[in-house]
């Protein structure tokens, strides 16, 4: 088994999330029946018996705070969401270096840390959450928020996809962020769409206006009918919303004279699996309305339209390239 603060495996990885479970569910309340499933668990395989075994290690370093200050490093917010509750008892593993600084950040992002996130959404699926001021989220596919309410702000973190956020339209004096890897997000009241990309952050705004911070202070105003995509080091030339923007929510997606690379980029979003695209496509342009709840129909569609061969080589493993 590898030692502590090395890259985890995928098993391990695992292993942590079920324990950090187990810690959650055990902590509440135990129960003989509840304790032999934990047991039964633990037998299954090394590495649950080695999580645990993590989870002692940390227990018995927090023994040497002072005792009140020990209490609350580990002990789950019974009101927290259980995601929350896991995803804390994690953080306290990696501060003692069983779960790399890296790692952790690596994997908040991975497949399987997203699956701890407060709210979340697979591959093709676009769900709604109401918030507790009465704001609403829509994540559209593949996406995941974690959401922080506190007496002094509220504030959801995009760890994954694109959300469309509607602000409550009561009178919270407490102010709302949205927090991405490259900046902060601050709305004005308004209706806005923030995606994720892996180096860069995307926002759209429907409605009054968001204000951006950069982590080196840089800050600009998006207006509304206005799109802004920035890094953390630098903010891109605004540029106008087109019509169909925000079809996702009816699961559509319109475009309209854009390049077909781009296209079925856009369409891997919504389809488990991969779409191989050759580059030289990009010089076909194509505009319409296509179904999201109905890839295959949209790449048959593609092979019909363009000189192209769209080659299902399996439901996960399709590939587009001239004919």
């Amino acid at each position: 088994m590898k030692s502590a603060g090395a890259k985890l495996t995928p098993q391990q990885q695992k292993a942590l999330a079920d324990a950090a479970q187990w810690h959650v569910e055990l902590t509440a309340g135990s129960t003989s029946h509840k304790t032999k499933d934990w047991q039964s668990w633990l037998a299954k395989q090394p590495e649950n018996h080695w999580a645990w075994q993590q989870l002692e290690k940390l227990q018995n370093q927090l023994k040497q705070l002072p005792g009140e200050l020990a209490f609350k490093s580990l002990k789950p917010d019974t009101e927290a969401p259980p995601a929350k509750a896991r995803r804390n008892v994690l953080k306290s593993l990696a501060g003692i270096g069983v779960i790399s600084s890296s790692s952790w950040l690596a994997w908040q992002y991975s497949p399987a840390g997203l699956m701890l996130a407060d709210h979340f959404t697979h591959t093709g699926q676009i769900r709604e959450v109401k918030l507790a001021d009465g704001s609403t989220v829509i994540l559209n596919s593949a996406s995941a928020i974690n959401v922080d309410f506190s007496p002094v702000e509220r504030r959801i973190n995009l760890q994954q996809g694109e959300i469309m956020i509607s602000t409550s339209p009561n009178h919270d004096i407490r102010p709302f962020y949205v927090q991405t890897r490259q900046g902060l997000l601050k709305p004005l009241g308004t209706r806005f769409s923030v995606q994720q990309q892996q180096d860069k952050t995307v926002l759209s705004v429907f409605e009054h206006q968001v204000k951006v911070s950069l982590p080196d202070k840089q800050q600009i105003i998006c207006p509304a009918g206005q799109k802004l995509a920035f890094t953390n080091k630098q903010f891109e030339t605004l540029t106008t919303i087109v019509d169909g923007e925000d079809a996702w929510l009816q699961q559509k997606l319109i475009i309209n004279d854009m390049p077909l690379s781009e296209f079925l980029a856009e369409l891997a979003r919504y389809r488990p699996g991969v779409i191989r695209v050759e580059p030289e496509l990009a010089k076909y342009h194509i505009s319409g309305t296509f179904d999201l709840t109905n890839t295959d129909q949209a790449l048959i569609a593609v092979s019909r339209l363009f000189p192209v061969d769209v080659t299902f080589r399996s439901r996960y493993w399709v590939s587009v390239h001239p004919a």
